[in-house]
């Protein structure tokens, strides 16, 4: 169990420090919309600064602000808007799992963690 102190330390800290102004941050209520835009940002900053993956985060979402827009096209449509950032099979992956989220859950990644480890 994590200690209240350290825990309200932490989000002080956070408060007075924290990066408030990465793109990923901005809360939306939607949860299909918000889980959507984890997912992409949690997969876009493995392996990459953050101050690289703002504009392809946001370049992204400009032309396929929800998952389903994601879904519908393949790799060479998706290509231009990933080409630079390496670690192409992650770019795929990124494919792969909006059209699976989208076929297989209605568009809303799953909070059942066997559901979730089976995503690309």
């Amino acid at each position: 169990m994590i200690n209240p102190t350290f825990y309200c330390s932490l989000l002080d800290w956070y408060e007075k420090n924290g990066r408030h102004d990465l793109p990923w941050r901005k809360y939306d209520e939607d949860i299909k919309l918000r889980s959507y835009h984890v997912y992409l940002a949690e997969i876009l900053l493995q392996q990459t600064q953050a101050s690289r993956v703002c504009e392809y985060y946001e370049r992204i979402l400009t032309d396929f602000p929800k998952i389903e827009d994601l879904s519908n096209i393949e790799w060479e449509d998706f290509y231009p808007y990933y080409d630079g950032l390496g670690y192409y099979r992650r770019g795929k992956n990124i494919l792969l799992t909006a059209k699976k989220v989208c076929s297989e859950f209605d568009g809303i990644f799953p909070n059942d963690y066997t559901q979730l480890i089976s995503l690309p």
